[in-house]
């Protein structure tokens, strides 16, 4: 896949966070300032990153984190 041939544009719209190229395009919108884009227009658009899928195994564990006691109370 040939990531010139991506096509974020700058006007709200749907965006595929699933896609193999949504951090470079996010990295693109930083670079410019965008608040938004879109992806309609892209080669794209319907693209899934394989990486991202997540399998339903029973003995899959569940992440935690540990917040501080300070933003804990703040967001509390």
């Amino acid at each position: 896949m040939n990531t010139k041939e991506r096509n974020p544009i700058h006007r709200k719209g749907e965006r595929n966070a699933f896609c193999l190229f949504y951090s470079v395009c996010l990295d693109e919108a930083v670079k410019k300032v965008w608040a938004f884009w879109d992806c309609s227009e892209c080669a794209y658009q319907a693209s899934r990153d394989p990486g991202l899928d997540i399998s339903n195994r029973a003995n899959d564990s569940m992440p935690y984190y540990d917040v501080p006691v300070d933003i804990f109370e703040e967001v509390s």
